[in-house]
């Protein structure tokens, strides 16, 4: 049958590829993994071979009958026809609260997916312990930036939130068919046991459009970026309070909003959530 390149998807064609990320997952036996888009099962034949159970969730009906088809004597594999998104992994997995956090997610990640994907991973995040993605590679520069680096934004602040991120290395292109028009690389996010900073989850939305904001003119200083935000660019009392505010918090008032830290960010957003008035 002709080959297609459905949903988005580019294949995985590399075995070398393929094994070094079940390698690189550190699988055991026993484990429970879900695999996000097996594709044509490239990546899956490795995982099998950890004796671990995989999870296989894939979006294309065409591909879960190919799939089903080539691994038919595989008793540790389960196949669902299904969108990963509108899934938990706790109905995935049926397992016990003991157990769930034990398991892993592994995918090459289409880029259509991969911002709602994301999401999805924090919201499921009391159920497993760690994701090894393979990304679009511009997409995962955005996820595991640090401060002082010009990919580092609103998404690799929630990210640090949630996760110890670790890059763990670049994919080429032409590993997968159809050839896309950029390179990946494959991530590592652990779940953290603990936030390093006390951010309450209704807080979440707020804390988000507020990074919006502090990112919105990357050229411009934080100060003059919060300035924009707050409606008030020509208003000296503005500029004036916020300069107070930054002074207070011992933030250089020159700062771009891409050398801050996470902490520093929380600390800033909470003083100005407190002011009556801007």
């Amino acid at each position: 049958m002709m080959n297609k390149r459905r949903l988005g998807q580019n294949f995985l064609i590399s075995t070398r590829i393929a094994r070094r990320i079940a390698q690189t997952a550190a699988i055991r036996a026993g484990d429970t993994v879900i695999e996000i888009g097996p594709g044509k099962g490239a990546l899956t034949r490795h995982l099998l071979k950890t004796g671990a159970r995989i999870i296989a969730v894939e979006i294309d009906p065409y591909l879960v009958q190919l799939l089903r088809e080539k691994f038919a004597s595989e008793q540790n594999l389960v196949i669902i026809n299904d969108d990963i998104l509108t899934q938990s992994i706790s109905a995935l997995t049926h397992q016990g609260n003991q157990t769930e956090s034990v398991t892993k997610i592994i995918g090459n990640i289409p880029f259509s997916i991969t911002s709602p994907l994301i999401e999805w991973l924090i919201h499921e995040k009391p159920f497993f312990h760690q994701a090894l993605l393979m990304l679009q590679k511009e997409f995962a520069a955005r996820l595991i930036a640090s401060p002082h680096n010009k990919d580092y934004g609103k998404l690799s602040v929630i990210a640090e939130l949630y996760f110890e991120r670790k890059f763990s290395f670049d994919v080429k292109k032409n590993m997968f068919y159809p050839v896309p028009k950029v390179d990946a690389t494959v991530i590592k996010l652990t779940v953290r046991d603990k936030l390093t900073i006390p951010v309450q989850n209704n807080a979440i939305p707020s804390f988000e459009e507020f990074l919006i904001h502090c990112f919105a003119h990357r050229r411009k200083t934080l100060l003059k970026s919060l300035q924009v935000s707050y409606g008030g660019k020509k208003s000296a009392a503005l500029k004036n309070k916020l300069l107070g505010i930054l002074t207070d918090l011992n933030i250089k008032t020159n700062i771009r909003a891409e050398q801050l830290t996470l902490a520093e960010f929380w600390t800033l957003f909470k003083h100005l959530d407190k002011q009556e008035s801007l």
